[in-house]
């Protein structure tokens, strides 16, 4: 009996195709490297948002692969951020399989006479998002630097020239000195 056959689409289906002139999603793969800019990396690929509108955003993610690293060179500079983008136009995401790592802070000078040892330095930030963006860390790793430790203070006793020694650097894609 035919009389009970539906015709058309068939509601609720979880996955809809997109209408035929949506955006494509644009997938960029980053490899190692230092202080990356998200806007940058795609600028260098693509010149615009093709015809992405605001009530058909322009899918952009990129891709940070098993085994590649991107750290930072400055302990006042992020090893990865998103850069200005307009996201009224673009939904943004990263996929992190690989690892993001800020650069260690230098270890403090150790003391000698008159002078107190000084303190380590703060380590530099791992990822800075200055639009929403979506992150999706799988198996891979943000690892801020760690800080640098202290100088050692000298208070009587014996010591080798009444100096105390440096603190050690801080671990990070480039370790603190």
């Amino acid at each position: 009996d035919s009389g009970n056959a539906r015709s058309g689409p068939v509601c609720g289906d979880p996955d809809p195709p997109p209408p035929p002139d949506s955006p494509v999603e644009r997938v960029i793969t980053l490899g190692n490297g230092t202080n990356i800019n998200l806007r940058t990396e795609y600028n260098k690929l693509y010149s615009g948002f093709g015809n992405a509108t605001t009530e058909d955003k322009l899918p952009v993610t990129f891709i940070l692969p098993t085994g590649r690293r991107v750290g930072s060179v400055s302990t006042n500079e992020a090893a990865v951020t998103t850069g200005a983008w307009d996201t009224t136009l673009v939904d943004l995401k990263i996929i992190i399989r690989g690892r993001i790592q800020g650069r260690g802070g230098g270890g403090g000078a150790g003391s000698y006479p008159a002078i107190n040892g000084a303190a380590g330095v703060n380590g530099g930030p791992a990822f800075q998002a200055t639009v929403d963006i979506d992150v999706d860390v799988q198996g891979g790793e943000i690892w801020g630097g760690g800080g640098g430790g202290g100088g050692a203070a000298v208070r009587g006793g014996f010591s080798f020239n009444g100096r105390g020694g440096g603190g050690g650097g801080g671990a990070g894609t480039v370790y603190g000195v």
